[in-house]
């Protein structure tokens, strides 16, 4: 009988340390821009980070950088594009390192399209493309997942619609900053910016509060249970 709560006991606490393992790493809620490297037109307004590029305006291309490096990690954030020109592209890119990364495209060079592509050959990879309404002020949520060589988007619009559900294996960048431009192209909004490890969740993606404490609910059952037993 021992053996088997000793058993008990050790598998609830693995659960519990397992769920308890996916943590945020880094969160911003754009109140400035000290966590980032900005060139160009991009700043904070009342906590959304806004990139814009606008040739009436003089700004041809505008960027971000985090100053912060990652490997593997899941990134988070509501975005909208705003003033659309159909002239150029908005992008966020990750894994970058100098001039290289993968860049996740809006609006990609004149069409009404988000796709995924090595930001120094700008091919596609892995057939990741879709078609989105062309229009001003279009709301986003993106999901992306970097661990190792497997790389998971997922985009959904405002009203929580999956447009978007790729899953690749490519390793061409190993680590990078996260960054946000635009060109030609219009404004970048970004809001609600959080980077976990690979495993974390948003509840809006599926995560739940309760999954952190649900074993430990289960141990303090289970020790309920062994105290009674004679």
């Amino acid at each position: 009988m021992r053996t088997v709560v000793l058993l008990l006991v050790f598998v609830l606490l693995s659960l519990s340390t397992a769920a308890l393992s996916a943590e945020i790493i880094f969160e911003d809620e754009f109140n400035d821009l000290g966590k980032w490297s900005p060139s160009g037109s991009a700043v904070v307004d009342d906590g959304v980070l806004k990139v814009r590029a606008s040739l009436a305006e003089g700004i041809e291309w505008s960027g971000i950088d985090t100053r912060d490096l990652f490997i593997d990690f899941a990134c988070y954030f509501d975005l909208k594009l705003v003033d659309l020109t159909g002239e150029g592209d908005s992008s966020f890119t990750f894994r970058k390192t100098g001039d290289t990364g993968y860049y996740m495209m809006f609006g990609s060079h004149g069409g009404g399209v988000i796709d995924l592509e090595h930001l120094t050959t700008w091919d596609q990879i892995g057939g990741c493309s879709v078609d989105i309404p062309f229009v001003s002020d279009i709301e986003f949520k993106i999901r992306v997942v970097a661990e190792g060589e497997h790389i998971i988007i997922q985009v959904k619009d405002a009203e929580g619609n999956l447009l978007a559900d790729w899953d690749v294996e490519d390793n061409t960048y190993k680590s990078g900053v996260l960054h946000f431009d635009s060109w030609q192209f219009g404004e970048l909004d970004v809001t609600n910016f959080i980077v976990g490890t690979p495993d974390y969740l948003t509840e809006e993606w599926g995560g739940e509060l309760e999954k952190l404490v649900e074993p430990l609910d289960k141990l303090s059952s289970a020790w309920g249970k062994i105290k009674t037993q004679p």
